[in-house]
C-alpha cells in the first residue's frame, strides 16, 4: 500500500511539472541520435546512416484535437536542421514507397507551423502504400481518438531496421521491416501505457493483433522510453499490454468487434460548431480530411458543438 501511495504521488508530481513545461522531450530522450530536433509539434532523433528518425515523440491533447484545424500543406522538403543533409524528394521518386509520416500531419493540424513542419523529409520513412494508407493510418486515427478520450497523451514512434534492410534513392534511405508506436496516457487517474509493432506491409488484421508491451519495444529497438520517470513508475506501466483499459467503448471483448473503433453516428466539420447525424445532407458534404466523428451525441456536445437544425441528431 505504501509503495502504491508513493507511486501515485510521484506520478502526479511529474504530470504537474510536465503540464507547466509541455516540451516534447520533457519525459526524456528515447535514445542517442546524430541530430535531435525539437519543434512545435514534435521532436525527433535523426540517423544519418538510415536517413530517417530512430524515434519521433509528440504530445496530443484533447484541446488540440478540438481546436480549429489547418489543412494539409503537402510541402514535402528537405530539413535544413539536419546539417549532414536529410533525405531528398528524389530518394522517394519512383521508389514504390510512400513518404510515410512518423509525426502524422492530421495530428499536427492544431497549428499552421506544426502542420508545415510535419512535411520535412526528416519526419518521413519509406512505407509500403498498402501499409501507410491502411493499417498505419488506422492506428494513427485510433491514437487521436484516445487523445480526445484521455485528454493528454504522449506518443513515441519510429522504424525498426534490422540487418539485410533494403535502401532507396541516391541517399540510401533505409526501408524498415517494422514500425513501433508507444502511447502513454498521462491524464490522472488513468495513467497507462500500450505499444504496437507492425510489419511494413498491408494487413487486414485488427489493431489488437499488434499490441505488445513497451518493454517489448525497448528490447527490440534498444531505446529507453520516458527515462525521466522514476523506475517504480516505468516498471509498472511499461509491462502493460491490456488494450481494454484504454476505452470501454472500444473494448475488444465482443467477438462482433473486429477492430478498436466503432462507427461514428455523428460528424462535424473540424472548425464547425454544429454536428450532424451521419445521414444528414450536410454531413455528406464535409470533406474527409475536414471531418471529425463522434460515437455518442454527448461527446459531440462536450466539444462545444450544437445539433444541426435540419437533421436534429
Amino acid at each position: 500500500m505504501f509503495r502504491l501511495i508513493i507511486f501515485i504521488i510521484t506520478l502526479l508530481l511529474v504530470v504537474i511539472v510536465n503540464a507547466e513545461s509541455p516540451d516534447n522531450l520533457s519525459l526524456g530522450t528515447p535514445g542517442n541520435a546524430d541530430t535531435v530536433v525539437n519543434r512545435k509539434g514534435y521532436a525527433l532523433g535523426y540517423s544519418e546512416k538510415y536517413e530517417q528518425p530512430l524515434w519521433v515523440i509528440y504530445r496530443i491533447t484533447k484541446e488540440e484535437m478540438n481546436s480549429p484545424r489547418f489543412r494539409r500543406t503537402d510541402d514535402f522538403r528537405p530539413d535544413p536542421a539536419i546539417k549532414t543533409g536529410s533525405a531528398a524528394l528524389g530518394d522517394y521518386r519512383r521508389s514504390g514507397y510512400d513518404r510515410g509520416h512518423l509525426a502524422p500531419a492530421a495530428t499536427m493540424g492544431f497549428s499552421r507551423q506544426a502542420m508545415s513542419e510535419s512535411f520535412y523529409l526528416s519526419n518521413m520513412s519509406p512505407q509500403k502504400p498498402q501499409f501507410n494508407r491502411a493499417i498505419w493510418k488506422k492506428l494513427e486515427s485510433q491514437v487521436r481518438t484516445w487523445a480526445h478520450q484521455n485528454k493528454d497523451i504522449y506518443v513515441i514512434t519510429g522504424p525498426v531496421i534490422k540487418p539485410g534492410y533494403k535502401t532507396i534513392g541516391r541517399n540510401s534511405v533505409a526501408v524498415p521491416q517494422y514500425y513501433y508506436k508507444v502511447i502513454f496516457d498521462i491524464s490522472p487517474p488513468s495513467f497507462k501505457m500500450i505499444a504496437f509493432i507492425l510489419e511494413n506491409k498491408g494487413s487486414k488484421q485488427p489493431l489488437k493483433t499488434f499490441v505488445v508491451t513497451v518493454d517489448d519495444v525497448e528490447k527490440l529497438t534498444g531505446l529507453d522510453f520516458f527515462s525521466e520517470f522514476p523506475d517504480i513508475i516505468e516498471d509498472k506501466l511499461e509491462s502493460q499490454s491490456d488494450i481494454n483499459q484504454w476505452d470501454e467503448e472500444t473494448s475488444i471483448n465482443s467477438s462482433q468487434k473486429n477492430d478498436l473503433t466503432l462507427p461514428s453516428k455523428y460528424v462535424a466539420s473540424k472548425r464547425s460548431k454544429v454536428f450532424h447525424h451521419v445521414k444528414c445532407v450536410h454531413a455528406k458534404k464535409i470533406a474527409a480530411y475536414n471531418k471529425v466523428g463522434f460515437k455518442e451525441k454527448s461527446t459531440a456536445v462536450d466539444t462545444g458543438r450544437r445539433p444541426c437544425k435540419r437533421c436534429n441528431p
